[in-house]
């Protein structure tokens, strides 16, 4: 997916309503420590492989920009 809303929509369809708030604390855990908006850590991610890295330059512009 493109934006953060359609993959939380893919990922309600597939994960058990039960599994909801585990895999939100995994997720902001790997946010906090991998995928940063400002230098992430592409190296150390286990998802370097298949990630596109377009989402998490995109943040990093985003980033730059509200502190101008």
């Amino acid at each position: 997916t493109t934006k953060p809303e359609q993959t939380e929509k893919k990922l309600r369809e597939i994960l058990p309503k039960s599994h909801w708030i585990r895999v939100n604390r995994l997720f902001v855990r790997f946010g906090q420590e991998i995928c940063l908006p400002i230098h992430p850590k592409c190296d150390s991610c286990s998802l370097n492989a298949i990630c596109s890295k377009d989402f998490t330059m995109e943040m990093a512009k985003r980033s730059k920009k509200k502190k101008k």
